[in-house]
């Protein structure tokens, strides 16, 4: 799917960009039905290119983002989209969320990481309020979309980051 005018107006409810960014395909197989698709656009990544591309290419949009048994990549991918301008709303889901890789995501500005199991009515019942929620706040916007703020990140970089994050907890 193109990611040009990723947010599109059909009658009086704006779609809101949906972003599944994942290798498995798995969580938008299991999630779409559950979802309401007359509110949202979905877009499938498995770049952090064409991440990036349908992420910047509208207004603010929520980002559902796959980790598998080795979290870098996931990190480096949230870690590029949140230093690209507006702040999406952004799910971590996966295999490799521990306690640890949870700490790093909501420091590189994920809203809500966790690990595998989180069962598909849950993902869906938060994705459903976050899609609630952005069409509501897109409701009141006028022609061109506010900037959203960007969440607080901290000093470090993602390579601070990562490496605390391989180094022996009495080092912490």
């Amino acid at each position: 799917m193109s990611p040009e005018n990723v947010l599109r107006e059909t009658g009086t409810v704006k779609r809101i960009p949906l972003i599944f960014h994942e290798r498995s395909g798995r969580w938008v197989a299991g999630l779409k039905a559950r979802l309401p698709t007359d509110r949202i656009h979905l877009v499938e990544t498995r770049s952090r290119q064409a991440l990036l591309e349908a992420a910047t290419s509208g207004s603010p949009s929520i980002v559902l983002i796959e980790v598998w048994d080795d979290p870098e990549p996931a990190l480096r991918d949230l870690a590029a989209l949140t230093a690209v301008g507006e702040a999406p709303l952004v799910l971590l889901l996966g295999h490799g969320v521990g306690p640890d890789v949870r700490d790093l995501a909501y420091e590189l500005g994920a809203s809500f990481a966790a690990s595998d199991p989180l069962p598909r009515p849950e993902a869906a019942d938060l994705l459903s309020r976050w899609i609630a929620l952005e069409s509501r706040r897109a409701s009141q916007e006028g022609w061109v979309a506010p900037t959203r703020v960007a969440r607080f990140k901290g000093s470090l970089t993602i390579e601070e980051l990562l490496e605390a994050m391989h180094a022996p907890a009495d080092e912490r």
